[in-house]
């Protein structure tokens, strides 16, 4: 290792010394050692009492950690060896703006903050995961303390912030995992859940679906959703129609937008299904602007099951999320990770059952609906 020491600088010399340490274990350079006091005031020319105190303050994060008899190491990745009973729950500003404001994300945290007060932890909310580190991106001294023993994420944009900080603390992933990366995953059975509400359309007689899809990006729950939608009909031996498919973003316009696409199909379809609640939302509005009416004319299905889905004229057939219960079990693997029960890169992905919801949106197709 190399430092140079600014001796004359105002930033004391163990500070100095205990940054570049960090900057090293962040980077995965520095693993396997044994650092001693007396080993690193020979290499960067210090005090004895410089060096331990740099090491002291480290042990004190959780970066090293003391073995009587044997020496000073660097933690392993993922092992929190002095904890200080915080995790935080992340989500991306740019693909959820509404935070915790949004019921579906504010569930999930709610399922976390209880599994958090049965075991006396706090849980707070980010969208910085950079913040969290032990330093920040700048690598400044005033972001030097560990905010949290981990985190639970929903990765969006940050995947690659995600993947860095998990380097340093475990990390648990909710709804969707990051492709060729082991981190630990809580999912929901969305191809199932999917695949439930296009089969109950086709018992009702539908055999025209329309299908409004989540985000763009390539993620494993928009493409298990999907799926889930095209094995229903290949299995009622109806041809995959790509002009069903209709592109959105789970948001309430791009739902509206989606619904206005379908209807001016000829023959235009007798279902839709939305890939969230509030695109249904969107579905419901441009159907009654329209002046069809649901559904005696179109049948609806959303999937999440929002809170205000049950009080929708007509109630919402939806397919209910389990997203307290995601929540639980988010926290429940981070709990035996910091246990040492399993790996911070176990790669396990946990699943929970979507559940349909049979309300008043759904019927048959109209009588006189072209084939």
């Amino acid at each position: 290792m190399k430092l140079n020491i600014e001796r004359e600088g105002t930033v004391p010399r163990y500070m100095q010394v205990k940054t570049f340490l960090k900057r090293k274990i962040l980077a995965d350079k520095l693993r396997d050692e044994v650092l001693s006091g007396r080993k690193l005031a020979k290499e960067f020319g210090i005090s004895h009492e410089t060096a331990r105190r740099a090491i002291r303050e480290l042990v004190d994060e959780g970066l090293l950690y003391c073995e009587r008899g044997r020496g000073t190491f660097v933690a392993p990745r993922g092992k929190i060896t002095r904890r200080i009973k915080n995790v935080a729950f992340v989500l991306s500003p740019k693909q959820i703006p509404l935070g915790l404001g949004d019921p579906f994300y504010s569930r999930i945290f709610g399922g976390i903050e209880l599994e958090c007060r049965r075991e006396n932890y706090s849980v707070f909310f980010s969208t910085r995961p950079e913040d969290l580190l032990p330093m920040g991106t700048s690598g400044a001294t005033q972001s030097s303390v560990r905010k949290v023993d981990g985190i639970i994420a929903v990765h969006g944009d940050l995947t690659d912030r995600i993947v860095r900080i998990g380097l340093f603390v475990p990390v648990v992933l909710v709804l969707d995992p990051i492709k060729d990366q082991k981190i630990p995953t809580v999912v929901a059975t969305n191809f199932q859940g999917t695949y439930d509400a296009t089969t109950y359309l086709l018992e009702l007689g539908h055999t025209r679906i329309g299908y409004i899809n989540g985000i763009s990006t390539n993620t494993v729950e928009v493409e298990n959703r999907l799926n889930g939608y095209l094995s229903a009909l290949s299995e009622a031996g109806i041809k995959e129609d790509s002009r069903l498919i209709q592109p959105a973003n789970y948001s309430f316009d791009s739902g509206h937008k989606g619904t206005d696409q379908l209807l001016s199909m000829k023959p235009r379809p007798t279902a839709f299904f939305c890939s969230n609640d509030l695109m249904a939302f969107g579905a419901l509005r441009r159907i009654y602007e329209a002046g069809l009416s649901v559904p005696r004319d179109i049948s609806v299905i959303g999937f999440d099951d929002y809170p205000g889905s049950a009080i929708m004229a007509p109630a919402l057939t939806t397919v209910r999320m389990p997203t307290r219960e995601i929540g639980q079990a988010a926290f429940r693997m981070l709990t035996k990770i910091l246990d040492g029960d399993m790996s911070a890169s176990d790669g396990r992905i946990e699943t929970i059952p979507t559940t349909l919801i049979k309300r008043d949106s759904c019927g048959p197709p109209p009588q006189d609906a072209e084939r």
